[in-house]
């Protein structure tokens, strides 16, 4: 730590509740718990398409438009990182996290109970990315603040949840939708999002 003091009225900051780097032990949980909202965020990002069919058949319209909602969620995931920074600063990176978590398994939930295209849009698309955002950041920053001497490598084994996550989901999500049909298969991967928290 610096010798820095935080400005009246700001919740302390991940730093503040961690003396220095632990560098082993509990931090490598830490890595744990980062790459699996990793394996579930991009994992759940980059099974839309396991979906698509599902969405063309019930809204009665074209791939095209479908597409958007794949394509909500992944820009709008993405485009929130300066935003969810910002709000990592000032409440942490834990009740950024959590509140990701609730969001994005919010979004599934509504998702599954779309009746038109323009609610998939709204609530896969633009609700979920938002979620999706708010857990992809703060779950990297976290790893950060555990380690000073493997740093590199412990945030290299959380992001490896990513790859782990595009190719294990797919097939999890196609078993969930030939088990539960797509409405289930969101409702069951909101609980799965919810585990981030």
């Amino acid at each position: 730590m610096d010798g820095r003091k935080r400005p009246a009225g700001l919740a302390p900051k991940m730093d503040e509740y961690i003396l220095g780097p632990v560098n082993g032990g509990y931090a490598w949980v830490i890595v744990f718990c980062s790459f699996m909202c990793n394996l579930i965020v991009d994992g759940t990002c980059y099974t839309f398409g396991v979906f698509i069919g599902d969405f063309v058949n019930e809204f009665a319209v074209g791939k095209g438009v479908v597409a958007w909602a794949g394509s909500l969620l992944a820009g709008v995931y993405m485009t929130v990182g300066p935003f969810v920074g910002a709000l990592s600063d000032v409440i942490g990176c834990r009740l950024t996290l959590i509140i990701g978590a609730i969001i994005g398994c919010l979004s599934f939930v509504l998702a599954s109970q779309a009746t038109n295209i323009y609610v998939l849009f709204l609530t896969y698309g633009v609700m979920g990315g938002i979620g999706l955002g708010l857990i992809y950041l703060p779950s990297l920053m976290l790893v950060n603040f555990y380690f000073e001497k493997k740093r590199a490598m412990a945030t290299g084994i959380a992001v490896c949840g990513s790859g782990f996550g595009t190719f294990l989901c797919a097939p999890f999500a196609a078993w969930l939708q030939d088990s539960y049909g797509w409405r289930g298969a969101h409702l069951i991967i909101g609980g799965l999002v919810l585990n981030c928290c």
